[in-house]
């Protein structure tokens, strides 16, 4: 059985975030999808979601496998 959970993303995670938005990246532009094509997220931009606490990560057996920004503007 696996173990699953939910936290906040740290600066550490940043090795293990970036390929699954390159990927995410990949995978839009072989669709079609023009969404992210554009360079951003980039590290810069989850940096910023991190340091806002917005960024949180999906945790799979001990390996981050999903990204989640949540941002409020007032």
């Amino acid at each position: 059985m696996s173990l699953i959970y939910i936290c906040k993303a740290a600066k550490n995670d940043l090795d293990q975030i970036m390929p699954i938005i390159d990927e995410a990246k990949k995978f839009l532009k072989e669709d079609g999808n023009p969404q992210w094509q554009s360079g951003y997220p980039d590290a810069d931009a989850i940096n910023a979601d991190i340091d806002q606490d917005a960024a949180w990560v999906l945790i799979v057996d001990q390996k981050n496998c999903w990204l989640y920004c949540c941002c409020f503007w007032s």
